[in-house]
């Protein structure tokens, strides 16, 4: 993930410090925690912390006290990483199977990659959507249009304020060009590329 700033996990609280450690395992954001504490921050650093860790936490750099342990709060943390408020663009690339593979972008940064089970990825779009941002453009690719397809599309539509184009994604998987061990990932980002049907 190319984002300028390191996160920083200075939750002293237990409870709150797991849930939030896992939560970023799951949609691989890379985070830290301070070696002792006190700690002194520095600039390239942006730094949970909760209640107990109020004065613990010294130094220039962004700290955010924690109001939430759940997959929203820790998407809001994706510009922050970047040195913004929100992005101007998500873009989120999708290779549909039954497991569908996927990818984000946000600004051009690579935010996060991965595959859910078709059936779950109304709900992974919706959470992806938590991010903040601007616009959101949704690109799907398929060989046909199917009935199942404008499921998916009419679920993402609902749940998101996304706008969601159909893509070819003949010679995507074999085709690419792109860097990635995973066919279907690669596949999800050269989808992203492509402009949509029609």
């Amino acid at each position: 993930m190319a984002l300028k700033k390191k996160l920083v996990l200075a939750v002293v609280n237990p409870q709150s410090f797991y849930l939030l450690a896992e939560k970023m395992r799951e949609i691989d954001i890379k985070f830290e925690v301070p070696p002792s504490m006190p700690f002194l921050c520095s600039p390239n650093e942006v730094v949970l912390y909760d209640e107990r860790s109020t004065n613990l936490v010294t130094g220039n750099c962004e700290k955010l006290l924690v109001t939430d342990t759940g997959k929203k709060y820790v998407m809001s943390l994706f510009p922050r990483l970047a040195g913004k408020e929100m992005f101007e663009e998500i873009a989120v690339g999708i290779d549909l199977g039954s497991i569908s593979a996927f990818i984000v972008v946000g600004d051009g940064s690579l935010l996060m990659k991965g595959k859910v089970p078709t059936e779950s990825l109304g709900e992974t779009i919706k959470e992806i959507s938590s991010i903040p941002h601007e616009k959101m453009i949704v690109r799907v690719g398929s060989w046909n249009e199917t009935e199942e397809l404008w499921g998916i599309v009419a679920d993402i539509v609902s749940s998101t304020d996304a706008s969601v184009e159909v893509v070819d994604e003949h010679g995507t998987t074999r085709g690419s060009l792109e860097e990635e061990k995973d066919p279907d990932i690669r596949a999800a980002k050269a989808i992203l590329k492509r402009m949509k049907l029609g």
